[in-house]
């Protein structure tokens, strides 16, 4: 379970978000179906006990806060249809560049790219 000193510093990443950054990446198929996919991926945080929660939000404490993470990416592979290495690659690229969190969840910016793409193929699918 993550604590509330350990989201406080996932929500100041979530901050530094930035739209450009993820329409660049959401444009690779990888990783659009990894961040689709991301919120239905069960994940296991475990921060080690005696280890300070870090106060800045800094690429130390990002590799800190990841290293919390326990998944299964073999299971991330099957759901998202890709192959394990291709999930490994988006994976690394959207934990890279904040799309996705150690919490869970996918960045607001993602989001908001993901569902325009989904709503122009409903509107091409209409015509």
């Amino acid at each position: 379970m993550i604590g509330p000193r350990h989201q406080a510093l996932i929500d100041k990443f979530k901050a530094m978000a930035k739209k450009f950054t993820t329409i660049s990446v959401l444009r690779n198929r990888d990783a659009e179906q990894f961040a689709l996919a991301w919120e239905s991926i069960p994940t296991e945080f475990n921060w080690t006990r005696g280890v300070t929660v870090p106060q800045k939000a800094d690429a130390e404490s990002w590799r800190l806060l990841w290293s919390a993470v326990r998944m299964d990416l073999g299971y991330a592979a099957s759901i998202t249809g890709l192959t394990r290495d291709r999930a490994v690659t988006a994976f690394g690229m959207l934990k890279g560049v904040k799309i996705i969190f150690p919490d869970g969840t996918v960045s607001k910016e993602a989001i908001s790219v993901l569902t325009d793409k989904v709503q122009a193929l409903i509107e091409r699918e209409s015509e």
